[in-house]
This record gives C-alpha cells, sequence and structure tokens, in this order.
C-alpha cells in the first residue's frame, strides 16, 4: 500500500482480494494517507466495498441473483418473479450505478401509462408491489454489500384505495357452488366459512387437521403474519373434510388427480362467470366470513383470533357493515319509547 503522486493529484495504492486498486484523492497528501488508512482498516475489519462494482454490475443480474437467493426462503416468491419481467423490461442492461430516484419515479410513470393483457392499466397496488420489490432487491444488496448505497430509499409508494366490501350473499355463494368444478367445491366451502387466506387454504394439510376437536392448526410459518392460530371448524368445513380421502404419498387435503392444487384461478373464475357473479375475488371469501362472523352475534376480539387479525384498523376493513345492518339498530324498536325514556328523565 503506497501513497503517490501523478500529474499534481495524489493518488493511492493497495491490494484487496489480491487484485490492485487505485483510487484518485485530489491536491491533498494528507487526505491520501488518511483514506489510504481507512482502506486499511475496511479491508482488515472486511468492511471494504468496491464502489467501482455499481457502474459494472448490471441491474438485471442483481435481480437475478436475489431471486436465486430467495427462491425457497419467501412464499412471495412467484409475485417477486412476475414484478421483475417488468422492472427487467424497463430498465434492460443499465447498471446498478445508473438507476436513482429519479430513474424510478419514471419506471412508476410509465407503468401508469402502459396496459395489461386484459387492456387495463396497472393499478396503484400493482405497481407499489413492483417499487416494493425493487426496494427489497437494492436493500439486500446493501445488506450483502453487493452496493454500497440503496438508490430507492428515499422513493415513497403512492396510496392505495384498495379497502373493497364487495361480501357474497348465501344465495350467489349457493349459485357459485353449483357451477363450480368438484374440485373446487371443498376449497369455497372453507374460504367461505373461515376466513383463512387463499394460501393458508390451498396450504392445509393433513397433520393440522383436528377433526375429532374440530380446529386447523395454522403454525406461524403458515401465516401471512408470522402468528400461529386456531382456526375453528365450521359443520360445513367438517363435513367436507370427513369426505375427502387421505392419500399417503401426500399430506396436502386439497388435490385434484392425485397431485396438490397450487391455484384455483382459472377454475374460480370460470365458475363466477357461469353463475353470473361480478366483482368477486378469492380474498372477499375472507370479507364475506368475517362479515357472517359479526352478523352472527360474535365479539370482534374471537373473530380477530380466528382471522388472524392483528389491529383493530385492519380488521375493519374487512367487515362491512350493510344499510339492513344499521337499520337493525332500530328495527325492534317501539313507537313512542324514545318519548316515554324523555318523560321519565323529565319526572
Amino acid at each position: 500500500m503506497a501513497v503517490f503522486e501523478k500529474n499534481g493529484a495524489w493518488w493511492i495504492d493497495y491490494r484487496y482480494e489480491g487484485q490492485r486498486k487505485r483510487e484518485r484523492i485530489g491536491s491533498s497528501k494528507r487526505l491520501a494517507e488518511q483514506v489510504l488508512a481507512k482502506r486499511k482498516v475496511e479491508i482488515a475489519e472486511g468492511k471494504f466495498l468496491d464502489k467501482r462494482k455499481e457502474h459494472t454490475t448490471k441491474l438485471c443480474d442483481l435481480i437475478d441473483r436475489y431471486l436465486k437467493h430467495t427462491k425457497d426462503k419467501k412464499r412471495s416468491h412467484v409475485r417477486d418473479k412476475n414484478a421483475a419481467v417488468h422492472v427487467k423490461d424497463f430498465f434492460g442492461q443499465k447498471t446498478v450505478g445508473s438507476v436513482n430516484a429519479a430513474a424510478i419515479e419514471n419506471y412508476r410513470a410509465q407503468r401508469k401509462l402502459s396496459t395489461t393483457r386484459f387492456k387495463k392499466s396497472p393499478t396503484p397496488a400493482t405497481i407499489n408491489r413492483e417499487v416494493t420489490f425493487l426496494k427489497t432487491v437494492f436493500s439486500w444488496a446493501v445488506r450483502n454489500r453487493e452496493i454500497s448505497d440503496d438508490p430507492a430509499k428515499h422513493v415513497r409508494l403512492e396510496k392505495e384505495n384498495n379497502v373493497r366490501d364487495r361480501v357474497l350473499s348465501d344465495d350467489e355463494f349457493k349459485s357459485l357452488l353449483d357451477k363450480s368444478p368438484a374440485h373446487l367445491k371443498p376449497i369455497l366451502i372453507a374460504a367461505y366459512h373461515t376466513a383463512m387466506r387463499k394460501a393458508e387454504i390451498l396450504n392445509l394439510r393433513w397433520p393440522q387437521v383436528d377433526l375429532k376437536a374440530g380446529f386447523i392448526s395454522l403454525a406461524p410459518e403458515d401465516t401471512k403474519t408470522n402468528e400461529g392460530r386456531r382456526v375453528p371448524l365450521h359443520p360445513a368445513v367438517k363435513e367436507v373434510l370427513k369426505g375427502i380421502v387421505q392419500r399417503l404419498d401426500t399430506p396436502y387435503v386439497f388435490l385434484y388427480e392425485g397431485k396438490r392444487i397450487k391455484d384455483i384461478k382459472r377454475s374460480f373464475g370460470k365458475a363466477c362467470r357461469d353463475a353470473g357473479i361480478t366483482n368477486f375475488r378469492i380474498h372477499d371469501f375472507r370479507h364475506t366470513a368475517i362479515t357472517n362472523s359479526r352478523r352472527a352475534g360474535h365479539d370482534f376480539f374471537t373473530i380477530m383470533a380466528a382471522s388472524g387479525h392483528k389491529s383493530m384498523a385492519t380488521f375493519k376493513r374487512y367487515n362491512t357493515v350493510s344499510e339492513n345492518d344499521l337499520q337493525g339498530l332500530v328495527r325492534n324498536a317501539k313507537d313512542g319509547h324514545l318519548g316515554r325514556h324523555q318523560e321519565k328523565t323529565a319526572g
């Protein structure tokens, strides 16, 4: 390691991982000596990062390394891969060093102008998930010393108006079941009565089911919130599970032709169309089950314990109050009740 002068400027010379490196510091020899001393400490402590890597590393390659690293560690891997397609398509062969907050904002603006294969613009929620993915990749790269700074750390997500209050009526549910194929019906019954998330249902395994006690046990790794919970079995769900033959070659409950069902988007969409049901998504079953439980008179905290909601604010989004519910406040009131109460108070 050395400090030397060249063409009126001071440089430092050192080796890192067998490679010779030189940095132009400036007109101050003292500063060059200080920087060289800092490099010695960084290398000795394993904290040195060659910032020039950012100007040669392609963003698409960094994304591929991240996806490979998290392939078996994240339940959202498929969603990450979908987000990566759009991000890589926009940034192409750009290097990490050329990506900044302005470039990410430009990505967001261009995505708003694009259309999906269904000829619709991507929703703010979709774009937010893609930007979040990019932020996660950069954050991971900083932690693993792939890059020195996160260019997306000051990029904020846009406000989403994604609150839904679609609740399926009993008649709609019966019609949907009538139009559903045999392998889909048990899944829909479980979704309608348990408020479990789609992934929790499709990933359900027989060791989690206790038909005798009447519960489904979800471990922390089985839930979105990483907190385990016990889900009581509705009689209709219990009856369905009793009718499913357990196989020795797989622990999963819901199968199609002997294989685990991983997605129901296509069959569910067709069943909805055949039943004439519109504006209803798989996740809306969660709204439906929670709202029905509240209408049945169960208290909020018991419902939250079964649904896995951690806060009242989030829970309220899934509890739909209809005009009929509001009318229930006065439906059984007798004429003159308020007047008699006022007279008694005055007397």
